[in-house]
């Protein structure tokens, strides 16, 4: 294994907080599947890294897995994940983003919160303006997830999820969507066409 590679790995993962899924990795390296197996599993070999389960597995640094498990019962850890976490917070955030953004634009009136369906239906043609027919696809997609599941779907930690629910495979839907980089920066530009003061 080129030194590169290895140490792209793990200051990637490191930058995650010494844990992440391996889809949310991938993406995030650009790297091929069989180059990043090929690391991680070398990594793994070496113990520096330990390898979990759960859908598309995970990895995490060797030290900060024995750090939390040293630190934290699972139970605790998963309660007190859960509690920061109130019902319709993300919503509520950017409703509350949305209305400051209006009133810099200098839409001083008071404007009732819209619904998920009613934002995505006034602002969506603006959203997907200007994409391929395969990247608009994919636009459409997230955001009929959004409307469905929540603005969880927008986060980019869901970004590895959603490629595998429209392809095969994250590899083989950045393949056609035109690459990684393409991707994410669709993805965040679809977020900020939709909770932005002038899409309206």
């Amino acid at each position: 294994m080129r030194p590169a590679l290895r140490d792209k790995f793990l200051e990637v993962l490191a930058g995650f907080g010494g844990s992440a899924g391996n889809g949310r990795l991938l993406v995030e390296l650009g790297w091929q599947e069989d180059t990043y197996a090929r690391v991680r599993d070398e990594l793994a070999e070496e113990g520096l890294i330990i390898r979990g389960r759960g859908r598309g597995g995970s990895v995490a640094l060797a030290e900060v897995k024995a750090a939390t498990k040293a630190s934290k019962p699972p139970k605790q850890a998963a309660r007190n994940a859960k509690s920061k976490r109130a019902p319709g917070g993300f919503d509520q955030t950017f409703n509350a983003l949305d209305k400051v953004l209006r009133n810099e634009a200098g839409q001083t009136t008071a404007l009732p919160p819209i619904s998920r369906a009613e934002r995505v239906e006034t602002r969506k043609s603006t959203v997907l303006h200007g994409y391929d027919s395969a990247l608009a696809s994919f636009l459409d997609f997230v955001l009929g997830q959004y409307v469905a599941q929540g603005v969880d779907e927008l986060d980019q930690d869901k970004l590895p999820r959603l490629l595998e629910l429209r392809f095969a495979s994250v590899s083989e839907g950045a393949q056609a969507l035109g690459g990684v980089p393409a991707v994410r920066t669709a993805f965040i530009d679809c977020q900020r066409g939709l909770f932005t003061s002038n899409s309206t």
